[in-house]
Formats: structure tokens, C-alpha cells, sequence
């Protein structure tokens, strides 16, 4: 959706929630900065990367396509805790599924 065709009163209130879950997903992100389980080196553009993932699935993803939504699922959870876990020698426990 684009926001600058969005009207006055609903760009200010999607602008809202979008900050709210930005600030969420920066929040949680330094979280785990502070506690040792995350290695980022800037919160924010981690976050916006791991928000335009996301998004951007709506562009591609069909149901019925080559992988089922929870596949597609499973692999996206991987790949953004692989954005914030960047310890050499560490490894995520991922839970193994079929192709589907």
C-alpha cells in the first residue's frame, strides 16, 4: 500500500502503528543486543531489513506456488535470526521439515 495515497487521517494513523512496530522490533532487537543472545552492529537498519522482508513476501508468495506457507515460514524464521546471530561457531536449533 502506498501511504502518500492513503488520506490525511489515515496516513497519521497507519504512520502511528508503523512506528509502534518498528519501535517494537528495535526494542527487541536491543534487547537481545544487551543480553548477548544477538550480535548487530545497528539496530535500525536490521530492523528495517528484517520489516522489508517480510512486507515483501505480499509480492511473491501465492498460494499453491512450490513451497507450502509454512515452509516458507520455517526458512524466513531462520533466515532473520541468522541476521542477528552472528557469533562464528554458533548454531540456531531449527526444526527440520520436508519440502513441500
Amino acid at each position: 500500500m502506498e501511504l502518500r495515497s492513503l488520506s490525511p487521517a489515515h496516513y497519521n494513523a497507519v504512520s502511528k502503528l508503523r512506528r509502534n512496530y518498528e519501535n517494537l522490533l528495535k526494542d527487541i532487537l536491543q534487547d537481545g543486543v544487551d543480553d548477548g543472545r544477538f550480535q548487530i552492529d545497528d539496530i535500525h537498519v536490521t530492523a528495517m531489513a528484517i520489516l522489508a522482508k517480510l512486507t515483501g513476501i505480499t509480492t511473491w508468495y501465492r498460494p499453491g506456488g512450490r513451497r507450502s506457507a509454512p515452509a516458507v515460514e520455517m526458512q524466513y524464521a531462520l533466515m532473520v535470526r541468522r541476521m542477528a546471530v552472528d557469533k562464528i561457531g554458533e548454531t540456531l536449533p531449527v526444526q527440520r521439515q520436508a519440502k513441500h
